[in-house]
């Protein structure tokens, strides 16, 4: 887990150090481009038809049983799941330079790009996501297998390239945005390659083909989690798709810059979930429900100790934070409101992802497609109202208000589902006391602001009032507390 904590922590300091460069070398507009560039990673998360989660599931289940007959299987699951991924990709490829000119004229809205150079960025941050896209096949493969270090020490590798290689690219060669998407292409063709490769290798199989019937043994769970997968882009996406086709380039651009901060949030809870799903899921698979137990609530408080204080700190200083990241006084008002609704939501967000990996790991998946269902019937076109009526703060609103409903019902019918009798332990000590210590730290921060000092000062006073948050935060978690407490007792003595 400290690999994975590094290497998305690491990804987290490259977007706060480069995301200011990208705004200030590509314009606003262009950055709107960056932005639809994210969401349409997130929309192809979808047509994966939730395979690569039911290989992760898979590749984790054999851990627990290494037969020969198991290991076959294994390999004509990857086999298969692999030429679907690569079938997909070369259709996306003719689509995406098909349809460029289309989306460059009818879709985004620029004032200030010309539609030919729009639609040359169009179809580069096209084979950029189709380069990229099975990537995602093989590194849930890798996770499944426990491969978090050295997979977690490659991300760090290509995310470095891929944030300061686009910096130095934009601030030495050219500020243009179709050169941006060009390197985020080359790199994420590399990253692809070099999991694919990582990935067969560790298989504990070695022959194997691709069979109807292997699709046919996960093919219950991988329509529930892709069912859920699509229900759930349209939900979590559906404000930056409908936003990049009612706004301006400008306006999307500043709403891009607010969720690309807000989504720090969501980051932390990455290693965490890395390393717990595939140890949970071999734990309930062997019936080591006690086990189960335990781990579930250390990787819940661990998550909520480091990322709610993050959330609060930024819901009570958003404006701060973009003065200070961005270098605007422009942006930072703009983006502000949006940045602090955006921050709330996705930590409630984040929270959840520990009872849906609960439901996973237990091999459950109705409930987060009946909650997705009803929530693209209820969210979407109060999306729609709220953006219209309050434009940019309304929708950050509406993502806010949709996670609290998640929250209200996923968390208890996962709990009562596959552990019961654990919610109000869950609830006290993976969301309530960890919302309670962060705003009173950030409250008091608040009230000590060194508003008139100069930048280096401010930062220190935020960092400072996150260290504070997220050490007391860890303090008041019993079961993160004990861990941390066996680590030091295990540690070696100086002579």
């Amino acid at each position: 887990m400290v690999v994975t904590l590094a290497a998305n922590a690491w990804g987290v300091v490259l977007s706060l150090v480069c995301i200011p460069i990208f705004l200030r070398t590509l314009g606003t507009e262009a950055f709107g481009l960056v932005g639809l560039f994210n969401l349409l990673i997130a929309a192809l998360a979808f047509l994966d038809l939730g395979l690569a989660s039911a290989l992760q599931r898979e590749c984790a289940r054999s851990l627990t049983d290494m037969s020969t007959d198991k290991a076959r299987e294994l390999r004509e699951l990857a086999c298969t799941a692999e030429r679907y991924f690569w079938m997909v990709a070369l259709l996306l490829a003719v689509a995406g330079w098909w349809l460029s000119p289309v989306i460059a004229s009818q879709w985004l809205s620029s004032s200030a790009l010309p539609a030919a150079e729009v639609a040359s960025a169009v179809t580069l941050l096209s084979l950029a996501l189709v380069l990229r896209w099975p990537t995602g096949l093989y590194t849930n493969g890798l996770i499944g297998l426990e491969r978090q270090v050295s997979l977690n020490l490659a991300r760090i590798v290509f995310s470095s390239l891929q944030w300061l290689g686009a910096a130095a690219l934009l601030l030495l060669v050219t500020a243009d945005v179709s050169a941006f998407f060009a390197w985020q292409a080359i790199v994420g063709g590399g990253m692809t390659l070099w999991t694919g490769r990582a990935f067969w290798r560790h298989l504990p199989a070695r022959k194997g083909v691709a069979t109807w019937q292997s699709l046919k043994r996960v093919s219950r769970f991988s329509l529930g989690v892709g069912a859920s997968g699509i229900l759930a882009f349209l939900v979590t996406q559906a404000d930056k798709l409908l936003l990049s086709r009612l706004l301006s380039l400008e306006s999307f651009g500043f709403y891009s810059l607010a969720h690309s901060l807000a989504s720090g949030v969501n980051q932390l809870v990455g290693p965490v979930a890395t390393a717990v799903f595939p140890r949970l899921t071999s734990r309930l698979a062997s019936g080591e429900t006690r086990d189960a137990v335990t781990l579930y609530h250390l990787g819940s408080q661990a998550f909520a100790a480091a990322a709610l204080p993050l959330a609060v700190i930024i819901v009570l200083f958003p404006t701060e934070i973009l003065a200070l990241w961005t270098g605007s006084a422009y942006a930072a008002k703009a983006a502000a409101l949006p940045l602090a609704l955006l921050a709330a939501g996705m930590a409630l967000n984040a929270l959840l992802h520990f009872p849906q990996l609960l439901q996973l790991a237990h091999g459950v998946t109705h409930p987060s497609v009946y909650a997705n269902a009803v929530a693209v019937i209820v969210y979407i076109p109060g999306l729609v109202w709220a953006t219209d009526r309050f434009g940019l703060p309304g929708a950050a609103a509406s993502w806010l208000a949709l996670n609290v409903g998640y929250i209200a019902f996923l968390v208890p019918v996962a709990h009562r589902l596959v552990l019961r009798g654990e919610l109000m332990h869950w609830l006290d000590t993976s969301l309530l006391r960890p919302i309670a210590i962060a705003v009173t730290v950030a409250i008091v921060a608040r009230w000590l602001w060194p508003a008139d000092s100069p930048s280096p000062i401010r930062w220190l006073a935020l960092a400072a009032t996150y260290c504070a948050a997220v050490s007391l935060s860890a303090v008041a978690a019993p079961r993160l507390r004990h861990w941390g407490w066996n680590l030091i007792r295990r540690a070696p003595r100086a002579p």
